[in-house]
């Protein structure tokens, strides 16, 4: 039996919204029968797993209550293109 979540409010907006693009963006692929390229800008060569590295370090860091070093990777990441949103139920993050 699958797992479920249910959502409410901004995350709930977020995956809609992500689910939304993947989607639309499908349809544009196969109708114009060509892959659009790849999303540019400074994380587009950062591997997922380096941000969620840097998000759970900034995470850990803030929970310690170590504001320099929470600031100083929200600056990291920030200079990498990502956005993070603080949430009750973690932080979340995406491109810029």
């Amino acid at each position: 039996m699958p797992y479920r979540v249910t959502l409410h409010g901004p995350e709930r907006a977020s995956l809609i919204n992500l689910r939304a693009r993947a989607e639309a963006r499908a349809v544009i692929e196969s109708e114009l029968d060509f892959a659009l390229p790849a999303p540019s800008g400074p994380a587009a060569g950062t591997d997922d797993a380096d941000i969620e590295d840097l998000v759970s370090r900034r995470q850990a860091a803030r929970e310690a209550k170590d504001w320099a070093t929470a600031d100083s990777l929200r600056d990291e990441l920030s200079a990498l293109g990502v956005v993070v949103e603080d949430t009750p139920a973690g932080p979340i993050w995406r491109r810029a």
